[in-house]
């Protein structure tokens, strides 16, 4: 299975990639350009997780970037990829607000690796 994974920590993103096991080929991009550059090359993932916090490209605040990138793969993007929010906010409001904008699972970090893997595996088989 092959997952996009948004996210501009590169500590954690190279914890990700030793973590996670042999079965997800994760490819790693540290912002929203990078990301909506390896959409529109039609490469598409298996699936993607998504960091909310990122340095602002497609938006004026790093607050919202997050938001603007999942509304910008879910109109134009990767319409049908599943998308998993990974994120340190651990409000209800935010979490649901990502569902509104198509988000498909929401996981708090720090988060154990296998829950992640388990939601990307069920994300998958059920699209």
């Amino acid at each position: 299975m092959k997952v996009l994974y948004i996210d501009d920590d590169w500590k954690l993103a190279g914890d990700m990639r030793v973590l996670m096991p042999p079965e997800i080929g994760l490819v790693w991009v540290p912002d929203s350009r990078a990301a909506v550059d390896f959409l529109y090359k039609g490469d598409m993932p298996d699936a993607i997780i998504l960091d909310l916090c990122l340095p602002a490209f497609l938006s004026d605040l790093d607050e919202t970037e997050g938001l603007r990138l999942l509304d910008l793969m879910r109109n134009m993007l990767a319409e049908d990829v599943p998308v998993v929010i990974l994120s340190q906010y651990p409000s209800e409001e935010v979490e649901e607000t990502c569902l509104k904008h198509g988000a498909n699972a929401y996981v708090q970090k720090p988060c154990k690796v296998n829950d992640l893997v388990d939601t990307l595996m069920r994300l998958v088989s059920d699209s």
